[in-house]
């Protein structure tokens, strides 16, 4: 009897026992330690709405809204490697987070691109932490930190086109580091006090609502704290390869066919993440021999979830159109691979039928092009298959 099989060009990544999945952005993270993920792909709007409610997806619902609709900023299609964008007019548009995000230690990711050139422009204000863009000798992203009457600026280069910038510091009221990064650029700077705000805020500074971007955002992620450097860097290559934009560390080479819903896991001196999913249907674990400076992202084609029967003959009767494709920095090791059917499962007798197909070649998943046809343990409770000591090569 043929089977049916789970493709792949390449595998995943790994996990000890966890209480969470990681389904955050690149597979780190959760609703326990994400403040809010502001995703302007996810909203379903059309070209020219105006924005209302950008939705939180970080399970936490702290949505950015404007009840007023002459300060509500704009949806645009097709802005970032043909995908959407909010635009803020420079004027008066800005959202306000309806519950005040009040952490000391963050960190946070922000997609932007200018429209038009102003000294300053507000990118995010909540209590404790203020980000703008500006042009003042030079294009630059701006911490600002202090008193209003002794304020510490903190800035690192950036372009006037879309880029990914970051900031990271730990809970500490005094001076403390923060370590900034404007796409592959990286610089830690020292800090000093907050500088308090009473709201949250997008696109505007709260005191005195001044300094209104004009521009376009993305996405924006706020974690509840610090976060260590193979996180960040590996939320960085979700987004890099996402927007095909350039992260702060190459980590996925595959972003043109293969750059949706990238996750992974990795290691560096720091910490680690040894286990992610993101926000798709698989998630690894278990990496057999995870160092500093191994990771293992995947990335898919967005084929979808319906199957086909373009597949080898000798292996399948059919398979998900998707494809998935690993990117292995260093050596990780082999890694378990866990497949949630629900919704998806399309095996007569799944405890039976599936198997995981691996192509190192062309990723035709003909006969020739097959290297390996792996048998996995279904678990008919939670509709999951897991794979596991997968051995994956780059590409």
């Amino acid at each position: 009897m043929k089977r049916n099989y789970i493709p792949f060009l390449l595998a995943l990544i790994l996990t000890p026992t966890i209480v969470f999945s990681q389904v955050g952005p690149g597979g780190v993270g959760n609703s326990a330690d994400i403040e809010s993920w502001l995703d302007a792909t996810k909203l379903g709007l059309s070209n020219n709405d105006l924005v209302s409610s950008w939705t939180d997806f970080s399970g936490k619902g702290n949505h950015a809204e404007q009840s007023n609709s002459s300060f509500r900023p704009t949806f645009k299609t097709n802005q970032l490697n043909g995908l959407p964008a909010i635009q803020f007019d420079g004027t008066n548009d800005y959202l306000e987070y309806l519950s005040h995000i009040t952490n000391s230690g963050i960190t946070t990711f922000i997609v932007f691109k200018e429209n038009a050139s102003k000294n300053t422009q507000a990118l995010l204000n909540i209590e404790n932490h203020y980000f703008a863009a500006r042009n003042v000798g030079g294009n630059s992203f701006n911490a600002t930190y202090g008193s209003f009457s002794s304020i510490n600026t903190l800035r690192i280069s950036r372009t006037a086109d879309f880029s990914i910038f970051s900031a990271s510091t730990e809970n500490n009221v005094g001076t403390a580091d923060l370590y900034m990064t404007s796409g592959a650029l990286k610089s830690t700077k020292s800090r000093t006090g907050y500088f308090t705000s009473t709201q949250s805020k997008v696109g505007v500074r709260v005191l005195s609502n001044a300094y209104h971007l004009n521009g376009l955002l993305s996405e924006i992620i706020i974690f509840d704290d610090k976060i260590n450097s193979a996180k960040r860097k590996i939320v960085s290559a979700y987004l890099g390869a996402k927007y095909n934009l350039t992260p702060e560390q190459s980590l996925f080479a595959y972003g043109s066919a293969h750059g949706s819903e990238v996750f992974g896991i990795g290691q560096e001196s720091d910490g680690s993440n040894t286990t992610a999913q993101g926000t798709g249907i698989v998630e690894i674990s278990n990496a057999s021999a995870l160092g500093n400076g191994d990771y293992l992202l995947i990335g898919h084609d967005n084929g979808g979830l319906s199957t086909t029967t373009s597949v080898g003959s000798a292996y399948a009767s059919n398979r998900f159109n998707q494809t998935w494709r690993a990117d292995v920095t260093n050596t990780p090791g082999t890694i378990d691979i866990k497949f949630f059917l629900t919704g998806n499962n399309f095996a007569v007798d799944p405890a039976n039928d599936y198997r995981l197909l691996i192509d190192n070649t062309t990723g035709a998943f003909d006969n020739s092009s097959i290297s390996q046809s792996l048998t996995g343990t279904y678990n008919a409770i939670d509709e999951t298959i897991t794979f596991t000591g997968v051995a994956l090569t780059d590409g």
